[in-house]
This record gives structure tokens, sequence and C-alpha cells, in this order.
């Protein structure tokens, strides 16, 4: 292909910091298309070599877990014959992911015959994982590592959505409102960076005793709260108990090791509606009230009240 098109274009498309693949466009469907061209940009970044890729399809370059939208949208483009521009990721030899900034367009011949594609590609993997470092620092509370309390609102708001279009609750979705007892007294007695110690632990422990389909923030000071999905009154329970008796058990502090701490928790579980949330919330906040009258490092059940 570039042999047609002269010795100074193919230096120069040889010498580019850009990837540049050419397939011919015979058929956007397996086996097609058939890569007749790489650069050496293509080669540094991939860690495929020339003639290990050419005669290829552009698929082999595509991981396990490939994202079909912008996939779907060069498909529909290149079936037209028309040229397209989308971000996405594809695998070097090695496995190791990267993303691209990808533009395709169609090469025609004299006759004005689409016979070759020309795809661009810029290497934009360190400024993806930059955003993806901004938009994690803007979902995530800085000192426990949970999601911070915008975050953790729009993820119940998933849940809400999830619950319609499920349309079905068997068991119903509990949430679990957890204070730290007496933090104010730990921070006046032992210092704040003994209780931003506290926190960061508690984000830890939080992480590590629920489930993968759980999610937890922080929605206040020494305020946690947990959505648990498809999780009924006894069980939430039985969970929340593991729970605290962790917590109980706990050293959280080296320099205080006589330090303990515990929690008190309110239990709400709803089945139905679309202000689960909102409600269940406010139903848990009442039953953790309630567990710091009888006297913290407690339970209470909504339901009991």
């Amino acid at each position: 292909m570039l042999s047609e098109l002269g010795p100074l274009f193919r230096h120069i498309v040889e010498a580019a910091n850009d990837v540049v693949i050419i397939t011919k466009a015979d058929t956007i469907d397996p086996p097609g298309p058939e890569i007749v061209y790489v650069n050496k940009a293509f080669e540094a970044l991939t860690g495929y070599q020339f003639d290990e890729v050419v005669g290829k399809n552009p698929r082999i370059l595509q991981g396990e877990n490939i994202d079909r939208a912008p996939r779907n949208k060069i498909r529909q483009a290149l079936s037209s014959f028309q040229p397209v521009r989308t971000t996405l990721q594809n695998v070097a030899k090695d496995g190791t992911p990267y993303w691209l900034d990808v533009s395709i367009i169609p090469l025609k011949n004299r006759q004005g015959d689409v016979t070759h594609f020309a795809a661009i590609e810029r290497d934009v993997t360190s400024q993806r994982e930059h955003q993806e470092y901004l938009e994690m620092l803007s979902r995530t509370d800085g000192l426990t590592g949970l999601l911070n309390h915008r975050a953790f609102h729009l993820a119940c708001e998933n849940q809400i959505e999830q619950l319609r279009r499920s349309e079905a609750m068997p068991t119903g979705v509990s949430i679990l409102l957890l204070d730290i007892d007496h933090f104010k007294g730990i921070n006046d007695t032992f210092g704040h960076l003994c209780g931003d110690g506290i926190l960061k632990e508690m984000g830890r422990l939080i992480r590590d005793a629920f489930r993968k389909a759980d999610f937890a923030g922080r929605v206040g000071g020494e305020e946690f709260c947990v959505v648990l999905p498809d999780t009924g009154e006894v069980e939430a329970k039985a969970i929340a108990e593991r729970f605290r008796r962790s917590v109980q058990q706990q050293i959280f502090s080296e320099e205080y090791p006589t330090l303990r701490v515990t929690v008190s928790v309110g239990i709400a579980t709803h089945s139905g509606g679309d202000e689960f949330y909102l409600s269940t919330l406010k139903h848990a906040d009442l039953a953790l009230y309630e567990a710091k009258k009888r006297g913290r490092n407690t339970i209470c059940l909504h339901s009991e009240l």
C-alpha cells in the first residue's frame, strides 16, 4: 500500500510518533479486515513486530474485557465507508492494557473506490489514568477510602434504578447506619491524629468485612452507612453483629493499645417502592438513636421500635 504512495510518504509514516495501521477494506466481518501495514510506533507500543501482524485482524489487540460501544461505533462507520474517531482500550503482546485516541479514515483508489482503511492512533494511557485518578478522588473520602457523601448518594440512586428494572425484591434491601461511640471524647483525650487513625482503620475494617455486592460510605464525621442489597432483616443483623464484635476486638492504636473502640448500629430494611433509600435511611437513623439510648455498642432494628 505505502509503495503506491511514494518513498517520501513512507518515510514520514515510519518516523511518526503516532501509531499507523492500514488494513484492507474487503470485509468488516471476520476474518477481515486484514492488516497490510503497521509502522514503527505500532511495534514500540504493542510489542508486536511487523511480520507478526501483517495478514492478521486488528482484533488480536482486543483484551478479554472489551468495551463494545467504541468498537460498535467503528464497525458501523466502516461498514458505510465513513471516517470515525473514538477512544478505546487495546492490549499489548505482553498483556498490558493501553488507551488510544483512534481516528480511522477510508482510503480510495483512482476510481474512487474504498480499498483500505488507515487508523491513526495516539497513546493516551497516561491522560486516561490521570482522568480516572481525578474521578476516583472526586468519589472517595480522602481519610477512609470509602465513598464520600455525594458518591454514596449517587450509588444509592443507581441501586434504586436497578430495583426499578428488576421489578422484584424478594428479600429486600437493608441499610446499616454505623456510628463510632464516644468519638468526640476519643479526640479530646487522645488527640485528632489518633481520631483520624481510627477513622482510617474503620474504613479498612468496613471494606474487609462486607461483601462485594454491598457498598459503603462515610456520610458524617464518625458516621458510616452500608447498603446491603438482597438482604433481609435477620441476615443484616447477623452481618452487623459480626462487624460490631470485630470492631470491639480491634486494636486501633499501637500508641494507645488499651484504647478500645465500639460502634452503635441502626438497621432498617425495605422491600419495595422508589423512595427506599431516603425512607429507609431515616428509619435506620431512628434505630441508631435507639441503640445509643440503650447504652451504645449495640444493634437496634427499626422493626423493634
